[in-house]
């Protein structure tokens, strides 16, 4: 099992209750940012399911987890991915919206709060 410090995080997000139906397109994948304890975070994941590290190809390649129109760290996926569409600070590359938008402040909150793990 993988220990996830910043989940209580990640519910507070889902706590929104905004829904976002994804086309699972891969559009938005990009490399990110991702910060430390997410990064640990997704390594563990990773080696408890015998999955190998992928590193990006470039800046302009897609996430390495992307495959498939899926994402191999799904459970565990960065704030910025589960952010992606929910705000209109981010919005979906595609067009897909969200039934209702998370705030910029509050999708600004949610960043610094993960900054800080």
């Amino acid at each position: 099992m993988v220990e996830i410090p910043c989940h209580g995080l990640w519910r507070r997000l889902d706590e929104k209750g905004i829904r976002f139906d994804c086309g699972r397109c891969g559009a938005c994948c990009g490399p990110h940012f991702v910060s430390d304890t997410e990064q640990d975070i997704i390594l563990q994941y990773l080696a408890s399911y015998g999955i190998h590290e992928r590193k990006y190809e470039s800046l302009y390649h897609r996430c390495p987890y992307f495959q498939d129109n899926s994402c191999l760290i799904y459970p565990v996926r960065p704030l910025i991915c589960r952010l992606m569409g929910l705000t209109l600070l981010m919005p979906c590359p595609r067009g897909h919206k969200p039934d209702k938008a998370l705030s910029e402040e509050e999708a600004i909150g949610l960043i610094e709060d993960i900054m800080k793990q």
